[in-house]
């Protein structure tokens, strides 16, 4: 009895631990999540996200009868690894959410349902598989539209019983 009282124990300890899935509008809707609800959850990125931005300049000179061309170029890259956490910031509207990864006013990007029902990373203009986006005042191009938000999620199983130990009856 005791070992059958251990294995479920330890059945339920592992039916319980969390992992981390998409966060779906399905589970909005079945769940209402309130706004200051969300805002309690952390938030995951499902894959890399790398954002970059290159300032290009270029200067025409002549000098001792030779024509001098400089050309500069200025690469800005910003990545955020696959699995960072970001925190809900704003509930734009019904289907697209602004998420924060630093503390940073204006750091922020956003993920809306894209149609499937996930939250995905939403751009200004998606060209040739490009994104406009803006990040920290700034505009980057993107090249990876397929960032979903994951949730760390359990199942909680509840399992109700009883247990009485009979001891028998003396005359």
């Amino acid at each position: 009895m005791k070992s059958l009282i251990k294995i479920l124990l330890i059945s339920l300890l592992f039916a319980s631990c969390s992992k981390k899935v998409v966060f779906t509008s399905s589970m909005q809707e079945e769940y209402k999540f309130s706004e200051d609800r969300l805002k309690k959850v952390q938030f995951y990125t499902s894959s890399q996200i790398i954002l970059f931005k290159i300032k290009q300049e270029g200067d025409v000179s002549v000098s001792d009868g030779k024509v001098l061309f400089k050309n500069k170029k200025d690469v800005e890259k910003i990545i955020i690894p696959k699995n960072t956490k970001c925190i809900l910031e704003e509930v734009l509207d019904k289907s697209k959410y602004l998420f924060s990864f630093e503390l940073v006013d204006g750091r922020v990007l956003v993920f809306g349902n894209n149609g499937s029902g996930c939250y995905s990373l939403m751009a200004k203009n998606w060209k040739d598989g490009a994104g406009i986006i803006e990040y920290a005042n700034k505009t980057y191009v993107t090249t990876n539209g397929n960032v979903f938000l994951n949730i760390k999620a359990k199942n909680l199983k509840q399992l109700k019983g009883k247990e009485r130990v009979i001891h028998g009856r003396k005359v």
